[in-house]
């Protein structure tokens, strides 16, 4: 068959053969209103079921390991928000709307995680797993252990770290660039 339109094909496979094929049109998953305040920064939770290309002017990162160094951990620029991935962003303040249907999806590894439903950011999920908000303290985006007293609306991130990782003793982690100044490739530094 043929379809007008952007959206999602659902593709059944059987030892090599196609058996089903399901074409689910973009009216179905509605655009997502990103708002960037004033401080330039904030986050975003990715909860359809499709990547989100961001806006020109947007920048959103995913946040990884350094191999081979415990204490650092990166912020690695991505063009799109993943189904179901979640990145810290940062653009000019004001209102955008991401369509869905659109943007490569990232591959490498992301300590990032969607806030699924509205609700009480805890300090610790799963099995020993350290969460940690995102904020911006005199004007630097920081990472702040959660003590259990945030509400995080849903399609917001948070930082999820293990307990045997060097991060998760720490209470804030501030970003630096590797020269120690606020740059596109950014690193988070433990002080």
């Amino acid at each position: 068959g043929t379809n007008i339109g952007k959206g999602v094909y659902y593709i059944a496979l059987g030892q090599g053969t196609l058996i089903g094929a399901r074409f689910v049109p973009d009216e179905e998953m509605p655009p997502v209103t990103l708002t960037i305040g004033a401080d330039r920064w904030t986050t975003l939770g990715n909860l359809h079921e499709s990547n989100f290309e961001l806006p020109r002017g947007v920048k959103a990162y995913a946040v990884s390991p350094v191999e081979g160094d415990p204490t650092l951990l990166a912020l690695s620029e991505v063009g799109a928000v993943n189904i179901g991935g979640a990145v810290v962003v940062k653009g000019s303040p004001g209102t955008y709307t991401l369509e869905p249907g659109a943007g490569a999806a990232y591959g490498g590894e992301n300590l990032m995680v969607v806030q699924k439903e509205t609700g009480v950011l805890a300090p610790t999920s799963g099995n020993d797993f350290f969460n940690f908000e995102f904020k911006v303290q005199g004007g630097k985006p920081v990472f702040v252990r959660a003590q259990g007293d945030t509400t995080l609306d849903a399609g917001k991130a948070f930082f999820s770290i293990t307990e045997g990782d060097d991060h998760a003793r720490q209470s804030t982690l501030h970003l630096y660039g590797a020269d120690g100044t606020e740059r596109s490739g950014f690193t988070l530094v433990i002080r």
